[in-house]
């Protein structure tokens, strides 16, 4: 069966918060990206992981059916397979939000780097998902 992913009014609000409240968002509420966010109920691995989560830049031939910069997919299945709680999906999201790149008005989606995981590791420490996934990769 085929990924369908659907837009996620939670995922968006918390989104949102997380963009107005946490330090090292602030490119993103300054620059004002447009991100969809969607939830997904496929369970994606990529490489044998398990994948929570995806940051995608929206390329241009696509953005006349989905007017935004950015799409971030919360796949929910996964979440729910390792029993991940509310706070988890905030780092979570924390996480995806780190990747929106922006620098002199281009967007790109970053890759993960030892900031990103420091970052993380500062605010949730280092086993934040440690009773959900002995291996978990977000990307």
């Amino acid at each position: 069966m085929p990924e369908i992913r659907e837009i996620s009014e939670k995922y968006t609000s918390l989104a949102s918060e997380l963009i107005d409240t946490i330090p090292g968002l602030e490119h993103i509420k300054e620059a004002r990206p447009m991100i969809t966010f969607l939830e997904s109920e496929y369970e994606k691995k990529s490489q044998g992981k398990v994948i929570l989560g995806l940051t995608e830049k929206v390329p241009s031939k696509n953005k006349w059916a989905l007017q935004s910069d950015f799409t971030i997919t919360i796949y929910t299945e996964n979440l729910k397979k390792y029993n991940f709680d509310e706070e988890q999906e905030r780092i979570l999201m924390y996480h995806e939000l780190l990747h929106v790149g922006i620098d002199d008005g281009r967007y790109y989606v970053k890759p993960h780097d030892l900031e990103d995981f420091r970052e993380i590791i500062n605010q949730y420490g280092a086993y934040w998902d440690e009773k959900n996934l002995p291996k978990m990769e977000a990307k």
